[in-house]
């Protein structure tokens, strides 16, 4: 009877031990895994779910990008904003061929950009680098046959008549060359300035004579 007894208590403190061993563990697991998990550290978020994060940032940014950098339209549309320049006491022009973009600036003060398309950097169609000025030769429209491209909306910068900001290119017909087009915001011309062609018709309306050029 007493070594009934005996195994009975040893079988219960056996029992106990087990099931404390088990509480320890689940207790462990929860601790460890689950609340670790949605307690922020120091510096924020875990450094796994930061980095989840930034991944996820870069993907949608490189995502944007691309379709940006793919519009195959964008010649078609505007590029920037148009401001109201009779309100703009010192207007200057920056060409930035480095980001294929082109700024205007009230002094210090950054108007609006574009984005074009600069010479193709092969040592005989890059866009001349320097200080320049609006000259005054412009233009609806021209042709040139040594090249087989035109341009509608063109405007002199440099040697009156040869360095121009214009649209993207024409065929002889007069018809825009899309597969040139399509190029616009990469280095694809032959030295002058490419737009698209609404950036480059308010170009042609609006910008002086004797504005500051500066090609970078």
């Amino acid at each position: 009877m007493r070594t009934s007894r005996t195994k009975i208590r040893r079988n219960r403190i056996i029992f106990l031990v087990i099931l404390i061993l088990l509480l320890v563990g689940i207790f462990y697991l929860i601790s460890h895994f689950v609340l670790r998990s949605d307690k922020p550290t120091m510096g924020g978020n875990s450094s796994a779910s930061q980095s989840n994060k930034t991944t996820e940032s870069q993907n949608k940014s490189n995502e944007n990008g691309d379709a940006k950098a793919h519009d195959k339209n964008l010649w078609k549309k505007p590029t920037g904003d148009y401001p109201n320049l009779e309100k703009v006491n010192d207007l200057k022009i920056l060409v930035d061929t480095k980001n294929q973009k082109t700024f205007l600036y009230d002094g210090s003060e950054r108007l609006t950009s574009f984005v074009v398309s600069t010479g193709i950097l092969d040592g005989d169609s890059n866009t001349p680098l320097g200080d320049y000025v609006i000259e005054n030769e412009r233009g609806e429209n021209f042709f040139a046959a040594s090249f087989g491209e035109g341009a509608n909306y063109w405007v002199s910068f440099k040697d009156h008549g040869i360095y121009l900001f214009h649209s993207v290119p024409t065929d002889e017909n007069g018809d825009y060359i899309v597969s040139e087009a399509e190029k616009l915001g990469k280095p694809a011309s032959h030295g002058c300035v490419r737009m698209s062609v609404p950036d480059a018709k308010w170009f042609y309306e609006n910008i002086p004579t004797g504005t500051p050029v500066k090609i970078i």
